[in-house]
C-alpha cells in the first residue's frame, strides 16, 4: 500500500493537497498536529482497491499478477481472508440475511462497501476537521464482517504508527532517542510522546539530555524543605494496599517526630484490627518511643480520639491494608471522611504501572483532587523508578518522603526530585526486557489519540 504524507499549516489546505495529487476519492488515513502545522497521511483509491481485492476495470496498466503468498502484506492477507469468508456464506438467502443485518445492498461486495463508506466519510468531513475511521456504531452488525473491518483498522493504525516513527527517526533523531529512553525507564507512552514533542528542534544530544532531566524534575512535585509532614504537623491517615509498608513507615515518622519535638507532641491511632499482629506491631514501636497507641473501632471513636489529641503536633492513623478493589474499601474511606483528616497514600515503587494507576484511582474516589500527598515506599526493591514517577506526574501527586528499607527510623528520607529522576534515567542492565527501537511503533501506534489527555493530565 502506497502511503503519502502531506504537510500544511491547517487541515483544510492539507486535504486540498491530497485531492489535488491523489484525486477526489483519496483515502485519508491519519490527520495530526505536528510542529509548524498539520500532517495528513493518505492513499490513492487504486491502492486501497488493490489492498482489499476490489475488482478493477480491465486496463493494461492494472492487470499485474497477484502477489505471491510470501510477498503479501498482513493487510492484504486480512482482506483476502475476509473475502473468502464472505464467499463461503453461500446462497442468496444467506446473503440476503447477512446484508439485511449489515445494511449492505444484496449485490454489494465487502470491498465495495469499504470504498463506499470511505467516500461518504471523507465527503462528510469536508476538509474542515480531523477525519476519523468509521465509528463502531456505523460498522455493519454482521459479527464476522464487523470483526474483520475492526482488525483491518487496527493493523492500519499500526502501520501508520510505524511510518510516523520512521519519519521521526529520520527527521528528528534526538526526539526518537528521548522516546526510546523514557519507555526503557518505565515511563508511559503517552508521557514519553507528549514530552518528546516539546524538545527544542535546535538542541544537540548533550542539551537534549539535560533538557529531559530538567523537564522531569520540574514535573515531579515533592514536599519543600521544612514543609513535610513532620515539620508542618497535622492529622494524617496512612492508606494503601497490604504490604506497602504503612505500619513500619508510621513508626519511622513517629520516631523522627519524637526526636524533634518530644513524645508529648505525637499521637498514634490504629484502625488495623483486621490483620493479626498489626496492633501489636505498632504498640511495640509506641512503647519504645514512650507513646500510647489508641485503637479506633468506628468513625465516632476515631473522631473522639482526634479531639482528645487536638493539642498534639502530629497525629498518625495507621489503617488496615486493603487492595484497591477490596469491597470494604468504601467503608474505610467513609470512616476517614473528616475535614480534620488528611489522607496520605502509599505507592509501592516496585509495583506495575497499571497497578499504581489503579491504586490512585480507587483510593482517590470519583473526583480525586490534585496535589494529594503520597509516600513512595520500597525503593530498595524497585528496578525502575519510571513507573512510580510517571504515575505521580500524570496524577499531580505530591511526594512527601521516600522509604527504602525496614530500619526504623534510618530508612526514611525526604523526597528529592533530582535524585528520583537521576535514578530513573540511568541505564538499566536487564537487557532481556529492553524495548528495541523496531518495536517502539507498536507501542506508540495506539497513543496518538491520547496525547492531548496526557498533556492535560501533567504539566509537561
Amino acid at each position: 500500500m502506497n502511503l503519502k504524507r502531506f504537510f500544511s499549516t491547517n487541515s483544510r489546505d492539507a486535504i486540498k493537497q491530497v485531492r489535488a495529487e491523489l484525486g477526489e476519492q483519496a483515502m485519508i488515513l491519519s490527520n495530526r498536529k505536528v510542529d509548524g502545522g498539520v500532517e495528513v497521511i493518505a492513499s490513492a483509491e487504486g491502492d486501497l482497491a488493490a489492498l482489499i481485492g476490489r475488482p478493477i476495470e480491465s486496463k493494461p496498466a492494472r492487470q499485474a499478477a497477484a502477489p505471491a503468498p510470501a510477498e503479501m502484506t498482513t493487510m492484504m492477507r486480512v482482506a483476502q481472508a475476509t473475502q473468502q469468508k464472505l464467499a463461503k456464506r453461500g446462497n442468496a438467502a444467506a446473503n440476503d440475511s447477512a446484508n439485511a443485518d449489515s445494511g449492505l445492498p444484496v449485490s454489494e461486495s465487502f470491498a465495495s462497501y469499504v470504498m463506499r463508506n470511505e467516500k461518504n466519510r471523507v465527503g462528510a468531513a469536508s476538509a474542515t476537521a480531523e477525519v476519523s475511521s468509521p465509528s463502531p456504531a456505523a460498522l455493519p452488525q454482521d459479527p464476522g464482517l464487523r470483526e474483520e473491518i475492526l482488525q483491518m483498522k487496527a493493523i492500519l493504525q499500526e502501520q501508520v504508527g510505524a511510518l510516523n516513527w520512521r519519519d521521526t527517526l529520520s527527521r528528528r533523531p534526538l526526539q526518537a532517542k528521548i522516546v526510546s529512553r523514557l519507555l526503557g525507564a518505565g515511563f508511559s507512552p503517552l508521557l514519553a510522546r507528549t514530552l518528546s514533542e516539546k524538545l527544542p528542534a535546535d538542541f544537540n544530544e548533550k542539551q537534549a539530555g539535560a533538557w529531559l532531566q530538567d523537564s522531569l524534575i520540574r514535573n515531579v512535585s515533592v514536599a519543600a524543605a521544612g514543609d513535610d509532614m513532620i515539620d508542618r504537623g497535622g492529622v494524617f491517615a496512612l492508606l494503601g494496599p497490604t504490604g506497602v509498608g504503612k505500619t513500619t513507615t508510621a513508626a519511622k515518622l513517629a520516631a523522627r517526630c519524637v526526636v524533634k519535638f518530644g513524645a508529648k507532641s505525637l499521637g498514634l491511632i490504629t484502625i488495623d484490627s483486621y490483620r493479626v499482629g498489626a496492633e501489636d506491631q505498632l504498640r511495640a514501636y509506641g512503647k519504645i518511643l514512650g507513646v500510647t497507641v489508641h485503637t479506633a473501632r468506628d468513625a465516632q471513636s476515631l473522631a473522639d480520639l482526634i479531639a482528645l489529641m487536638r493539642d498534639r503536633h502530629l497525629v498518625l492513623i495507621d489503617t488496615v491494608g486493603m487492595g484497591q478493589r477490596d469491597s470494604r474499601l468504601g467503608e474505610l474511606m467513609q470512616m476517614l471522611k473528616s475535614p480534620a483528616i488528611e489522607p496520605v497514600l502509599f505507592l509501592n515503587a516496585s509495583a506495575q504501572a497499571e497497578t499504581l494507576d489503579d491504586v490512585v484511582r480507587c483510593y482517590g474516589g470519583p473526583r480525586p483532587r490534585q496535589g494529594r500527598k503520597v509516600i513512595v515506599s520500597k525503593l530498595d526493591e524497585a528496578v525502575k523508578y519510571g513507573f512510580v514517577l510517571d504515575c505521580a506526574i500524570r496524577h499531580k501527586l505530591s511526594i512527601q518522603c521516600l522509604t527504602n528499607g525496614q530500619r526504623v527510623p534510618e530508612d526514611l528520607h525526604p523526597a528529592n526530585a533530582q535524585y528520583l529522576v537521576h535514578r530513573a534515567l540511568r541505564p538499566q542492565a536487564a537487557q532481556a526486557f529492553a524495548l528495541p527501537d523496531a518495536d517502539i511503533p507498536l507501542v506508540l501506534s495506539t497513543t496518538g489519540a491520547g496525547a492531548k489527555s496526557a498533556a492535560r493530565a501533567g504539566r509537561v
